[in-house]
Formats: structure tokens, sequence, C-alpha cells
């Protein structure tokens, strides 16, 4: 599975799956270069708020608080707030904030997936909320919904589209 991880205000991309002798191992990629992983073989503990690492044969013991979406790591005598989600995590987070109406009312696919529904045609009149298309992406359907109220005036896909993160999948004439 892949995070986006921030550490004061910096972000990296962090991969984590199963090893091939079954533990588990990570990468970070490097953003320049993301298809070259180091992997780095990792297994985790939790006990009462507090988190074991094992990166390499090295234990790191961190303690963690949660406040809403960010994580206050202790380690050392040292502090950082820590924000990790998920492709899916993010894509939510973006539609949720506007995504679906960003650029004057252009409905975009917030990752690469296939268009599964096209919920409206054009002409039609669509209120905030109103269901516009259903894309999969990672093997999750993801409705994206009108953020504002308004007039379909193209829609740019059909079902069974495959279609790249941040393409216009439908345009919508925003109410002023």
């Amino acid at each position: 599975m892949q995070y986006h991880v921030q550490i004061g205000g910096r972000e990296r991309t962090v991969v984590v799956e199963t090893d091939p002798a079954g533990g588990l191992r990570f990468a970070i990629l490097d953003p320049n270069n993301p298809g070259d992983r180091k992997w780095q073989a990792a297994d985790a503990m939790r006990a009462d708020g507090a988190v074991n690492v094992v990166i390499d044969g090295r234990v790191l013991d961190l303690d963690l608080s949660r406040a809403g979406d960010e994580f206050d790591v202790f380690y050392a005598g040292r502090s950082a707030s820590v924000v990790a989600e998920t492709d899916r995590e993010r894509a939510t987070r973006t539609m949720r904030a506007g995504a679906g109406a960003a650029g004057g009312g252009a409905v975009k696919s917030p990752m690469p997936g296939k268009v599964v529904k096209v919920l409206v045609s054009e002409d039609q009149r669509v209120e905030a909320g109103t269901p516009l298309a259903v894309v999969e992406a990672m093997k999750m359907e993801n409705e994206l919904l009108a953020e504002a109220a308004g007039v379909v005036n193209k829609v740019h896909v059909s079902a069974g589209d495959a279609v790249e993160g941040g393409a216009t999948l439908i345009s919508i004439t925003v109410d002023e």
C-alpha cells in the first residue's frame, strides 16, 4: 500500500508491502525516480499508544498521540507532527475540498481509473451534492458529486472509459 507522509512540511511517498518471506518491507520513493525502490525490512508492534518499529533489525520506540488527521510522534526526546494518508484517502479529501467544482465547474477524476457510470446528461440541472459519475480506482468505486448548483453543459466521458487522474469528466455551468 502507498502512503503520502508529511513531516515538518515535507512530503514523502512510502510504499509498504509484504516481502517474499512473509514479513513487511517498505521503501521511501525518490520523487525524481519513483521506480527505484530501496527496500528495508520492517515490523511494528503496538502497546498502549506506543509503537515499536523494527527497521532492518533496529528497534525504534515511538510514542504516538492522534489529533484528527495528525499524529504527534515522540522519539528519543524529539517530537514531530506527522500526517499520513493513502491514495484513496487523499482522493476523498480532494473531492470533499472541492475538486469536483474546481476550474469553473470542471468535474475531474481524482485519480486514474475507469468510469463505471455517468449519472447525468447534458443540459440537466444539478444541485450541490447531486451524484454525477462513478469512477473505479484501486478496486473501489468513487461517486463524484456536484460541489455547486448549475447546469451540465458537457459530458466528456462514457461508462467504460479509462481516465487519467485530473481528466475532466463533466463540465458544469455553475450558478452565480
